[in-house]
């Protein structure tokens, strides 16, 4: 049975990059402290203190999604695009087909990769060591999409088709905040 606990760690895979690893069920509470923790790390980047250009969550080990929790995350989005600072999401494209239409549809408006490893690699341009064979291109954010008339269905979202992405090999959580 999964622990219901909330967690979160920070990471920092490269200098300009920080990395928040959740777990445990994402909702309405749950969501307001990581968007404390995001906001932190604007503030850092703010103040001088970190260069920060891009800020990746790790939902892989986040096992129940509510969408009121999505949807506080929403503010992330804005305050962190208002900074300079791209805000992206990675590691649930193998069970996005399990998540509720309305927690899809609030992941379609971020930037999402399939994996941490395909995402730091596309935002640091460092490749980096992955099992994960042939998967989807990243997924744009609005922001970043070309402006075209076509609509989008719930295949265009990042379903790779595969199960779950198996944790092996993956750093623990290190610095639990909550």
């Amino acid at each position: 049975m999964p622990e219901n606990r909330f967690r979160m760690a920070v990471e920092a895979p490269d200098d300009h990059v920080r990395m928040i690893r959740v777990a445990g069920n994402l909702d309405r509470a749950a969501a307001a402290g990581l968007l404390r923790l995001i906001d932190a790390q604007v503030r850092l980047h703010r103040s001088g203190h970190r260069r920060l250009t891009h800020l990746l969550v790790d939902l892989e080990a986040v096992h129940s999604f509510e969408p009121g929790g999505l949807q506080v995350l929403r503010h992330a989005r804005h305050s962190t695009a208002g900074h300079g600072v791209g805000l992206h999401m990675a590691g649930c494209s193998g069970r996005l087909h399990l998540l509720p239409l309305r927690a899809r549809q609030v992941l379609g408006e971020f930037s999402t990769f399939p994996t941490v490893e395909i995402a730091l690699t596309e935002l640091t341009g460092v490749p980096r060591s992955s099992d994960s064979g042939d998967l989807p291109a990243p997924r744009r954010s609005p922001e970043q999409r070309p402006a075209t008339g076509a609509r989008r269905g719930p295949g265009d979202l990042l379903s790779s088709g595969r199960g779950p992405h198996d944790p092996a090999g993956r750093a623990p959580l290190t610095e639990e905040l909550m």
